[in-house]
């Protein structure tokens, strides 16, 4: 509902010339929009679709065999939480699996010990995930 601009009450579309409480001409801004009526409504996305929410057992699962790659971030809707666990265990992964390869193990265990790192990380994930009383997706909405 719209307010009028002078005496700040609610007023209709309709009253766009005069405002029936205090008189005044055109009370109505001319950059006044009406809001989206699917805001109201929890669960509604953009194109008035229901949103269905993420199970909690899918994301404590993908945790735990994918979470180095950060599939438990993609499937929840943080996009850049993923990007940022995918982007780090390669870096680790490989840059201190060449070093390692280069310097002390001369083997694929050089590789092997920091993906372990990697998904030890995945697995406290999976851990903290699993006490978590109420977690969200990326929209907000409850994990069922």
């Amino acid at each position: 509902m719209a307010k009028c601009k002078y005496c700040h009450k609610d007023i209709e579309r309709f009253d766009s010339d005069i405002c029936p409480h205090c008189g005044g001409a055109h009370p109505i801004d001319d950059t006044y929009k009406t809001l989206d009526i699917t805001r109201a409504f929890q669960g509604v996305n953009a194109e008035g679709e229901l949103y269905r929410s993420k199970k909690k057992a899918t994301a404590l699962a993908l945790g735990a065999t994918l979470g180095y790659f950060g599939a438990q971030w993609f499937y929840l809707g943080f996009k850049k939480y993923g990007i940022i666990e995918l982007i780090s265990t390669l870096v680790i992964t490989f840059g201190v699996g060449f070093a390692l390869f280069f310097t002390v193990l001369p083997n694929a265990l050089a590789f092997l010990i920091p993906f372990a790192v990697c998904y030890i990380i995945g697995i406290i994930f999976v851990i903290r995930l699993g006490l978590d009383v109420s977690p969200k997706d990326g929209n907000g909405e409850l994990l069922r």
